[in-house]
């Protein structure tokens, strides 16, 4: 009888004891019990399973169940507690945290100054009110219209608004030279400005730059009137008022000084423009017959606002046959697009650029190298907890015996992450705050902490940067060590430990794989800079110093030679209208019966090739002692060969060659190829022709490498005596040609 009570069914109990109190439980189940012995011996065992089934769900009464009190935790405390545990482990294993917190602050800290400095070079004259309706005019000389020329004539502005009903306005910045500093006086004190330009009076209807003194309708309508900006205003006038006060500038560095009045005051240009400038001459104080000059390439910038509703696309088509309009028939070389401002700075590379641009390659760089360092930074953080698992097992197989579930303890790992992340992302706030005056000295920026945007966006900067790290470092090791099980935990083995030492493994793979990807990229960068300082180098290893004349010096440059030739540093020196990274002026023309092309000239002294230290290939460089060389003889450099049809080097020996409007000359020497512009671009045709000193813009001097600084007083002392009021001013060549890459070596310092 015992065999046959014990036999009921035992699920229908099982469902019994989950779902009834414990005090109800027992009584139902002797009822049940009893039940099943009466039917047992009154129906038969398969009939008494079957009621015994019926009787258990019929013993499921409200009164009978268990009350499912829903039991209040206090979420906060437990917050609360999980934090200071995780404040414990953080001061108990001090060497641990630091080099997890540090990871995790250096990490941060790069990506938000990658963070900073990509957005602003995303922001580039972002900040005009028209911003997406300003297109500057870009011109061309390619057969296929590809934009060749970020510069050029004066008259296509005018013209187009005249023309176009979609132009609503245009105004063109003039630039005297390239990168020529004009002389500038008040009172007794002289200065030299290089970012010195002649704008139209609608300027401020175009470009918004805000005015703090002057009114923007009328600042540039007179002639001889100026704008300055307020670093300007304060270098020259000091805390005096300037407005109407007068300035003197010898725009063409022919001693010939011109006053202007200053009648407007603007905030200083921002560092996200993609032109600066410092004091802007009104338009009408030019020649008037340059205003509507059209052909060839002067240092002209021409922007035109369209209209909201017309579209540039179509205004480029009706571009196609302008030119032919006002330089007559088949003059299409001369060609005409529009470029939206918004693109100038990261997709333009056009020839004469105001200032170098970067690119959307270097973007997409920066940008990639800030997601690998937050990557690196995370990897470091996961490897490192999921290494202490030994250590956490026992913890978390003592809080699973005590009745913790997985989810309270994946909360309490997940915490730890938050304050981990937390402390660093304040690390990360104040390194990042404390490196941003030395970022901003590499980048010739304005980079902060704080920006225009206010303390907002820092905020939740640093909420997103906590709850990304908390994510990203801390999910994987909250799942793994909470799942670990009571018995092997408290044995100190974790069940998934191989699986988690392979992935372990693989993931510090993958951060040396970055870390290592990332200083070959610096080491590749740094080599290109360092290739761009050797290429304007001579070959001998000299420097190369230019100083830019003036009419003092060229009235007395063979006095002033004289001086020059008693240093005993000063290997060689020559006067010439153009140097490498001065802008260029270029020669189209036609000799003998098929030979034509264009190139860039340098009208020079007998000893420019020789200063310049450009090596020969064949024939000879000019001597003065042969009186015709002073004749027409051409010196040309390899890719002129090519340009003009003439063959080898040595074959090019002596066969004519031209300069338009001028007689014919003949090749008395072909150089090595030389670069003109960017190392970006290839090699440009050039040529060089012995000229009469009035031609002459700057003095080329090769020095010793050494004492440069001792060399460069002596060549100061004695421009003093010839140019008394003009401040000496000069500029290394290879400087120069690291300005033209200087968005390439801010880069690489930056990486």
């Amino acid at each position: 009888m015992e065999e046959e009570w014990s036999n009921p069914p035992r699920w229908p109990q099982r469902i019994l004891k989950r779902l009834c109190s414990d005090r109800h439980f027992e009584i139902l189940q002797g009822d049940l019990f009893e039940l099943y012995e009466h039917r047992l011996q009154t129906k038969g065992k398969r009939k008494a399973k079957l009621h015994f089934i019926k009787d258990t769900f019929d013993m499921l009464r409200p009164f009978a169940l268990k009350k499912q009190r829903k039991q209040k935790l206090n979420h906060t405390d437990m917050f609360k507690n999980h934090i200071k545990i995780g404040w414990r482990n953080i001061t108990r294993y001090k060497g641990h945290s630091t080099i997890n917190i540090l990871g995790l602050a250096f990490g941060l800290a790069c990506c938000i100054v990658i963070f900073r400095y990509v957005k602003d070079e995303l922001s580039y004259d972002k900040f005009h009110d028209k911003a997406d309706r300003i297109h500057r005019i870009i011109y061309s000389t390619n057969d296929d219209r590809t934009p060749s020329n970020a510069n050029g004539s004066f008259g296509p502005a005018p013209a187009m608004a005249n023309d176009f009903p979609e132009v609503e306005a245009y105004t063109r910045l003039y630039m005297v030279g390239r990168g020529q500093k004009i002389v500038m006086k008040h009172n007794q004190n002289n200065f030299y400005e290089d970012k010195f330009f002649f704008a139209d009076s609608s300027f401020f209807d175009v470009f918004t730059f805000p005015m703090l003194q002057g009114n923007p309708k009328t600042a540039l309508k007179t002639p001889n009137s100026i704008v300055i900006t307020q670093s300007t205003a304060k270098r020259y006038f000091g805390d005096t008022n300037p407005m109407g006060e007068l300035l003197e500038a010898d725009v063409e560095s022919n001693g010939q000084k011109k006053q202007y009045t200053v009648t407007g005051i603007v905030k200083d240009t921002p560092s996200n423009s993609h032109f600066k400038f410092d004091v802007l001459a009104s338009f009408s104080s030019l020649d008037p017959r340059l205003s509507n000059a059209w052909g060839g390439f002067w240092q002209v910038f021409s922007y035109v606002v369209l209209n909201s509703e017309a579209k540039a696309a179509d205004l480029d088509s009706d571009l196609e046959k302008y030119t032919e309009k006002y330089m007559g028939v088949d003059q299409d070389w001369y060609q005409l697009s529009l470029q939206p401002i918004l693109d100038i700075h990261l997709a333009s590379n056009l020839k004469a650029e105001i200032s170098a641009n970067s690119s959307y390659t270097k973007i997409i760089i920066f940008s990639a190298v800030g997601v690998l360092i937050f990557l690196i930074a995370c990897i470091n953080f996961l490897t490192l907890s999921t290494a202490r698992s030994s250590r956490r097992a026992k913890e978390v197989g003592v809080r699973k015996t005590f009745g913790a579930h997985r989810n309270q303890l994946f909360g309490q790992f997940m915490s730890e992450a938050l304050l981990n992340g937390l402390i660093a992302t304040i690390f990360a706030l104040i390194i990042s705050h404390l490196a941003f005056p030395f970022i901003n000295n590499l980048t010739d920026k304005d980079l902060a902490l704080v920006m225009s945007n206010g303390i907002v966006e820092v905020i939740v900067m640093a909420i997103l940067a906590v709850a990304l790290v908390t994510l990203m470092a801390g999910l994987y090791p909250a799942l793994f060590l909470s799942a670990f099980k009571p018995i092997t935990a408290l044995r100190s083995v974790a069940s998934n430990q191989g699986s988690i030492g392979g992935i372990r493994k693989v993931l510090v793979t993958f951060q040396f794989t970055i870390s290592i990807a990332l200083i070959i990229g610096s080491i590749v960068v740094n080599r290109q800079m360092d290739f761009v300082r050797v290429q304007s180098l001579t070959e001998s290893g000299d420097q190369v110093i230019v100083l830019p004349m003036n009419q003092d010096v060229r009235k007395n440059l063979r006095a002033y030679e004289a001086n020059l030739s008693q240093i005993p540093a000063i290997r060689s020196f020559s006067g010439t209208s153009k140097v490498p990274t001065r802008g260029s002026s270029s020669d189209c023309f036609t000799f003998g019966e098929d030979k034509s092309g264009c190139a860039f000239y340098y009208l020079a002294d007998f000893d420019y090739p020789k200063t310049m230290d450009y090596q020969l290939l064949a024939g000879r460089l000019f001597d003065e002692n042969i009186g015709s060389d002073s004749l027409f003889a051409f010196v040309i450099n390899e890719a002129a060969l090519e340009e003009f049809e003439l063959g080898t080097a040595e074959e090019a020996i002596g066969k004519p060659f031209a300069r338009s409007k001028y007689e014919t000359g003949r090749v008395i020497g072909v150089v090595e190829n030389f670069h003109v512009h960017s190392l970006h671009r290839a090699f440009s045709p050039s040529y060089m022709l012995v000229t009469p000193k009035d031609y002459y813009q700057y003095l080329v001097l090769r020095v010793d490498n050494e004492n440069v600084s001792n060399t460069l007083n002596q060549i100061g002392e004695a421009w003093t005596n010839f140019s008394p009021e003009a401040p000496f001013d000069y500029f290394f060549l290879d400087e120069a040609f690291e300005q033209l890459h200087l968005e390439d070596i801010r880069t690489g310092k930056v990486v």
